[in-house]
C-alpha cells in the first residue's frame, strides 16, 4: 500500500490472530500502546475494511478520506469482522491533564500542525475554550466519550485509564505475551504546570462529562494541572 492511499494512517489497530481492537483516543498514551502491538503482532486494520469502505475512501479527494484519523467504536462495522469474537481495549484519561497535554503537543511536540503558532500566542486557555467551542476538523477536539460510546454495550470492551496504565493494560499485554516493561513511551508531552481558571475547567469537565462519571474523575477541589 502507498503511502498515497487514502486509507492510511487509521488509528485503529486491529490484530485477527489474536482477535484484538485497540481504539485509539488522542492524547490518551495510545501512540505508546500502539506502537507496542505493531513490534509483536501484525495491524490487519487496513486489510479488513469492507471493500465499498475501501473504494469510497479511494475515491475520496486527497486528504480528505470518509474516515477520521482516529475512529471509534462505531466505526468497527467498515471492518470485515466480527466485533463479538474480539476484545476491544480502549484508551483513556483525565480529562484536564488530556487537555494540557493535547495544549504542549500542539505548541511544542508538533511545530507543524495548524495551530501552533496560535496556540503559542493565545495559551492554554483560550486554545482548550476554541477546540471545545468552535465547531473544527481537530479530532482531538472531540470528547473521549465520542471513541467509545456505542448503541448497545459491547460485553468484550476494557479501559486502559493512562493514570493506572500499569495495571489495566496488562489483559491486553498478557493477549499478544508481553510484560508491561516493553511498553514504549512515545509521543509524550512534557506538562508543564499550568494556572487553570475554574471557568475553563469546568468547561473542559462539562465537554468530558461522561468520562468524569465513568471513570471517577473528581474535580470537586480545586487543584492544578
Amino acid at each position: 500500500m502507498n503511502s498515497s492511499d487514502t486509507t492510511a494512517g487509521l488509528n485503529m489497530f486491529i490484530s485477527y490472530e489474536k482477535k484484538i481492537i485497540f481504539v485509539h483516543v488522542p492524547k490518551t498514551a495510545g501512540t505508546s500502546i500502539r506502537t507496542a502491538l505493531k513490534n509483536s503482532v501484525a495491524d490487519d486494520a487496513h486489510n479488513l475494511l469492507l471493500p465499498d469502505v475501501r473504494r469510497r475512501l479511494r475515491e475520496a479527494r486527497p486528504g480528505l478520506g470518509l474516515v477520521p484519523p482516529h475512529l471509534s467504536i462505531k466505526h468497527l462495522n467498515f471492518f470485515d469482522i466480527d466485533v463479538e469474537d474480539f476484545d476491544v481495549f480502549v484508551s483513556v484519561r483525565d480529562p484536564v491533564e488530556r487537555f494540557v497535554s493535547l495544549f504542549n503537543y500542539i505548541t511544542k511536540n508538533n511545530t507543524q500542525h495548524a495551530l501552533h503558532q496560535e496556540a503559542k500566542r493565545a495559551g492554554f486557555e483560550k486554545t482548550a475554550e476554541y477546540l471545545i467551542r468552535v465547531q473544527n476538523e481537530y479530532p482531538e477536539r472531540l470528547p473521549q466519550h465520542w471513541f467509545y460510546q456505542t448503541n448497545s454495550f459491547l460485553e468484550n470492551s476494557h479501559f486502559i485509564r493512562t493514570e493506572r496504565i500499569e495495571n489495566d493494560i496488562k489483559p491486553l499485554l498478557k493477549k499478544i505475551g508481553l510484560n508491561p516493561e516493553s511498553l514504549p513511551h512515545e509521543n509524550s508531552s512534557q506538562n508543564s504546570p499550568i494556572k487553570i481558571s475554574e471557568r475553563i475547567r469546568n468547561l473542559i469537565l462539562d465537554h468530558e462529562n461522561v468520562t468524569c462519571r465513568l471513570f471517577g474523575y473528581d474535580y470537586s477541589a480545586p487543584k492544578t494541572a
